[in-house]
Order: C-alpha cells, then sequence, then structure tokens
C-alpha cells in the first residue's frame, strides 16, 4: 500500500504535542515471606496504622454499645439480655461502666449512696444476679468461711478479679481447664499450685538487699521517670530476679509490660466484643499469649520438685497449669504495687484541691505506712467474688451440673465444648443461672466503724493497724486446717509487695523530682492518670552515677544465666556453653533449697527481713 507521504510528515512534526505515556498498572505482589529489613519500617508502619485504626472502631463500638444499654435500662427485661459470646447480661457492663466506674462519687455513692458506715448489702448490683456486701466485719466473716466453703463444693469461683470477669479467651491456648486465671482454677489445682505460690513469692534478708539495691540503681540512672510505666518495669524485673534469679533486660519489661497493657485491656473488653469479632481483634494477642505460656513452661522445671505427686487434671499437667499460673501471678503484679506507687507518688506532687494528702510529706520512717495507707485508700482490687450458685455448664443438664460440685476438693470443671469457629474457643457461659456475691474489699478498707471517724480520710496510721485491720490482700481468706493451708485465698506476694513499696519510698526523695503536670484524683479505679517527674539541677549529677559495682557484677553473673534471649555467644562456644550450663545448674539448686527457707514463716504468713516484719 502506498505510503501518504503529507501524513507522515505530519506525525513527525515537532508541533505535535507528544503523547502522555501510559501508566503502569502497579504490579500486586503477593508475599510468601517477612519483609526484609529494608520493608520492615513500612510494613509495620502499615501494621501501625492498622492497629490504630481497629483501636478507634473498638472504641466506638464499646461507646455504642454502653448507649445501647443505658437505652435498654428502662426497657422491660434489657438488663437481663446476654451480650458477647460469654452469656454475660447487659446489666452487669451498664453498672460496671455507668455506675462504678463514671459516676462522680465513686464507689461510696454507687454502692451507697454516698455513706458508707451502716451499708452492708447492695442486691443486683453489678448486674442482675450479683450481689455486692459491704461492711468490714460482713467481708471478714464471709472472706474467712471462703477456703472451706469452696473446698466442700457449696461455693464456686469463676475466671474472675475484683468485680471484673475476664474472658476464656485468654487461657483457651494455654491447656488448662478450667481455661481461667489462677483466682478461678478448681479447688484441687489451687491445692497443688498453693505450695508454688509460696515459694516463688517468698523474701529473705536476700531479697530486702536485692530490692534496695534495685531501687538505688533505678533513681541513679534516671532523669526521667514516666509514672507508673517505669515503674511498672522496675516492678516486673524486681520480680523476674526473685522468682527466676535471673536479670530481666529493661527492653525486655518494657516488651512485657507493653504485652501486659494489652491483656488488661483485653480481660474486660472482649466480653464487649460480639462472638464474629473475637478472632480478628484478639486473635494476635492469643497466639503471643501462648508463645509466652510456652517460654514460662520450659523455666517451670526449676521447682519440678514441688510438682511431684500433685494433681492438676483436667488440664494437660501441673506444669502447664503452674506456667500460666505465673503469668497470671505476674500480671497481677502489673495491675496492683506499680498504680499504688503511682497514687503515691500523686499525693506528694499534687497542687489539685482533690489531693486527700495536703501534707504531700512525710518521714523516711514511715515509708510503709505511706505506703500501706495508699493500699487501704487507693484499693487497686476492689471486691473478692465467689458463686454461690454456680452458673450452668454450657450443654450441661441439671442432673449433670449436680454431680460437677463435689466435697473435699472434688469439685469438677465442665465439659469442654467444640471449638467455635466464630470464637476460637469452646462455649463458656460465665454467668446466665448462677448467683453470685462480691465481697467490697474497697469500701471495708474504709469503714468507719473499723477505721475510725477518719476512716475516709488520707492519714498514715500505726503498722499494727494495717496488720489487723487489712482485707486489701484477702487477709482474712485464711484457714490452715483446709487442706493443709492449700486454700488460703491471702495474696502470697503481700510481703514482697510491701516490700517493694516500703524500698521505693525509702530510696525516693522528692525534692529531687518536679511536675509541670496537673495530678487530678478520682474516687475510683484509676484513681490518678499517668505523669511525668523530671529530675531536678540538684539530682542530675546523682542520675549520672554508676551503678553500684556489686550490683553490676551480679546483673552481669544473672544475665549469663538468663534464658529470655534466643541465642547467646557462648551458644557457639563449647566451653562457655559449659560454664554456663554448670551456672545454671547451681542455680536451679538455689531455687529448690529455698523451700526450706523460712518454713516457720511461711506457715504463718509472716517474713523478716532487715528487721522489718511483713505480715
Amino acid at each position: 500500500m502506498p505510503v501518504d507521504a503529507n501524513a507522515r510528515l505530519a506525525e513527525l512534526s515537532p508541533e505535535k504535542p507528544p503523547e502522555k505515556p501510559k501508566k503502569k498498572r502497579p504490579t500486586i505482589m503477593h508475599r510468601t515471606s517477612m519483609p526484609s529489613k529494608e520493608e520492615a519500617p513500612l510494613h509495620y508502619k502499615t501494621t501501625y496504622c492498622c492497629c490504630c485504626t481497629c483501636a478507634a472502631f473498638c472504641c466506638l463500638l464499646q461507646t455504642g454499645i454502653a448507649l445501647f444499654v443505658w437505652f435498654l435500662l428502662g426497657a422491660y427485661g434489657g438488663r437481663f439480655m446476654t451480650w458477647g459470646p460469654n452469656w454475660v447480661p447487659m446489666g452487669y457492663g451498664a453498672d460496671l461502666v455507668g455506675e462504678m466506674y463514671y459516676r462522680q462519687g465513686g464507689y461510696a455513692s454507687a454502692f451507697c449512696e454516698g455513706r458508707v458506715e451502716g451499708c452492708t448489702l447492695k442486691i443486683d448490683f453489678p448486674g442482675e444476679g450479683t450481689d455486692t456486701v459491704m461492711g468490714w466485719a460482713n467481708i471478714w466473716k464471709l472472706g474467712s468461711e471462703l477456703p472451706a466453703k469452696e473446698w466442700s463444693g457449696e461455693w464456686w469461683r469463676g475466671n474472675e478479679y475484683g468485680f471484673l470477669i475476664g474472658t476464656p479467651l485468654l487461657w483457651a491456648s494455654s491447656n488448662i481447664n478450667p481455661m481461667s486465671m489462677v483466682t478461678g482454677i478448681l479447688p484441687s489445682q489451687h491445692a497443688a499450685m498453693r505450695p508454688l505460690m509460696e515459694h516463688m513469692f517468698n523474701i529473705t534478708q536476700d531479697s530486702g538487699k536485692l530490692v534496695k539495691e534495685m531501687m538505688q540503681d533505678f533513681f541513679r540512672t534516671k532523669d526521667e521517670i514516666n509514672v507508673p510505666h517505669d515503674i511498672a518495669v522496675l516492678v516486673q524485673q524486681i520480680l523476674f530476679r526473685v522468682v527466676f534469679n535471673k536479670t530481666l533486660s529493661e527492653d525486655d519489661s518494657k516488651a512485657f509490660v507493653t504485652f501486659q497493657s494489652y491483656v488488661e485491656w483485653a480481660s474486660s473488653g472482649a466480653q464487649l466484643v460480639p462472638s464474629f469479632w473475637t478472632k480478628p481483634v484478639f486473635g494476635a494477642l492469643r497466639k503471643l499469649i501462648e508463645q509466652m505460656h510456652a517460654q514460662l513452661t520450659s523455666k517451670v522445671a526449676l521447682w519440678s520438685h514441688l510438682l511431684e505427686d500433685v494433681d492438676c487434671s483436667p488440664s494437660k499437667d501441673c506444669s502447664t497449669q503452674a506456667a500460666s499460673m505465673i503469668l497470671d501471678a505476674f500480671y497481677i503484679a502489673y495491675t496492683t504495687v506499680p498504680t499504688t506507687i503511682r497514687n503515691g507518688l500523686g499525693v506528694l506532687f499534687s497542687q489539685h484541691d482533690t489531693n486527700p494528702f495536703q501534707a504531700r510529706t512525710f518521714k523516711k520512717e514511715d515509708a510503709l505506712g505511706f505506703f500501706w495507707e495508699n493500699l487501704r485508700y487507693f484499693p487497686p482490687v476492689a471486691g473478692l467474688p465467689y458463686w454461690v450458685k454456680r452458673p450452668p455448664c454450657a450443654g450441661a443438664s441439671t442432673d449433670e451440673m449436680a454431680l460437677l460440685n463435689a466435697p473435699e476438693g472434688k469439685t469438677q470443671a465442665c465439659k469442654l465444648q467444640d471449638v467455635s469457629w466464630q470464637t476460637g474457643y469452646p462455649q463458656v457461659n460465665q454467668y446466665y443461672g448462677g448467683r453470685r456475691k462480691v465481697l467490697n474489699l474497697a469500701l471495708a478498707q474504709q469503714d468507719p466503724v473499723k477505721w475510725g471517724a477518719d476512716a475516709a480520710s488520707f492519714r498514715i496510721r500505726s503498722l499494727d493497724e494495717y496488720s489487723t485491720k487489712s482485707v486489701g490482700f484477702a487477709e482474712m481468706a485464711v484457714n490452715h486446717n483446709v487442706a493443709g493451708g492449700k486454700m488460703n485465698r491471702k495474696c502470697p506476694a503481700k510481703a514482697l509487695s510491701l516490700l517493694i513499696g516500703e524500698q521505693f519510698f525509702v530510696e525516693f526523695d522528692e525534692l529531687q523530682w518536679t511536675t509541670k503536670e496537673k495530678i487530678e484524683f478520682r474516687k475510683r479505679n484509676p484513681f490518678a492518670d499517668s505523669f511525668t517527674l523530671k529530675a531536678t539541677s540538684t539530682s542530675a549529677t546523682a542520675a549520672g552515677r554508676s551503678p553500684s559495682a556489686a550490683f553490676v557484677q551480679e546483673s552481669t553473673r544473672s544475665s549469663t544465666q538468663s534464658g529470655s534471649r534466643l541465642m547467646r555467644k557462648d551458644d557457639f562456644d563449647p566451653a562457655q556453653a559449659s560454664q554456663r550450663r554448670k551456672a545454671e545448674g547451681k542455680a536451679e539448686s538455689h531455687q529448690k533449697s529455698k523451700s526450706a527457707q523460712l518454713a516457720h514463716s511461711l506457715a504463718h504468713g509472716e517474713v523478716m527481713t532487715s528487721g522489718r516484719m511483713y505480715k
């Protein structure tokens, strides 16, 4: 075909604008492996944005649910309607959120209309089926019956912490049954775990010295303290040293504290999430818990001599049960000791008129009393729950339920149902059809009948008064005649908690720290928000001092034994690896010998360290 020359010249003419290049479609790559180091920042930034979006969505979801629940409060039967995967009624959530945590008057207003004296019982609160008991005398009487009543099968305890009912999701991958934190395991399992709990948190004079040195080095190396986060990091490091005799690095402790903050939110927040959203929202956290649990199971071998000849069925084995218990214990410590220290620092620095301690200072010899008063006035755990009528197991008949609660610690767990495709764990009824009682520890700690006319005032009292009147550690739930004391519900870490609190305020010098933030107090937990302390010019020099040589040497020795890292240098050196194994063998022998120390103190719940009695 002949070519048109004019047309060809027109095509080649420079006056004609060039054609715009076509945009290339992006290539879609299907990833089959983790991102490279170069890609990682973008990968994690994207992940972080997704997490932020999910968190914001969940917050909006909870707000919408709360409004929906409050709307139903006026509708017939609205409070009895169940929500979420575990049959928890809406009335429970509405009372917990609307009355206990957002009512201006705090616990006294929510339970007793503002008058604690003479207030004894509130029926169907929080939620239908829950009765809350008030009054110090009532709390002490019923609490002292808890070991015997639970061992006999008359009372039952579920997966609860204070007034909160925790989701089974967090224990679904731990191979334990019931899927519960240590407060809600079977009586037989508790009897198997109690000696180990007391052994782990037993303190000696060496423990007192260790805590003191760690506190001193904490203040030496800090010119800024984020309260309570940095304190929580420190407390976890102390627990790791006391329990495992190994060092937990600050970075690892920070990561662990962040993990615990997720657990804290998910434990109760998951109850508000519809069943079909459980896996997408909490699936990653569940896998992380599974990894943590596996690491702790390997460390339980240190106490294998305490787990011989004990039965933890229907859980997989007692090592698995113990690993779950340890993870729970560290979580409970995270929610109590650092927040109490935060409140203590708050009253020292707050200029707000809500500060109940206008003196804002104390004598160093009163450090323990000051920490005690913060525990009393700002109770970290508000309630001690139990069930007088156990919620029926999912899929169980009335006759089958009658056989589950049995005397002599032979109460049985619910038979696990098939795994739900929506939640990823077997269906559990945590509430519906049961009858629950909660002993209000928070108001018992401020009962004027027991604590005097100034019970509602922040005043440092005598140590004897705290020792004989406190119920914050469930001191009344002790009966050495039941299962040889193995059903005692008194906090096994009470002495260690008091030691940490006292030593913190002994070493803390409020004149060397300052804050410009407004610290305002509420009458319910959390009693104050987070804040930051900054070192003054006079403390800057002290903050720059190196840690004590003895402590550095001890930390170095312990870090060579630490199993918190996946790989170590000496793993590639046979000679060094042999030395490390010998050191780990000595550490294991040290842990085993600990069980023979202070037998009398363990039996009576008393420990002497540095001349101070914690009981």
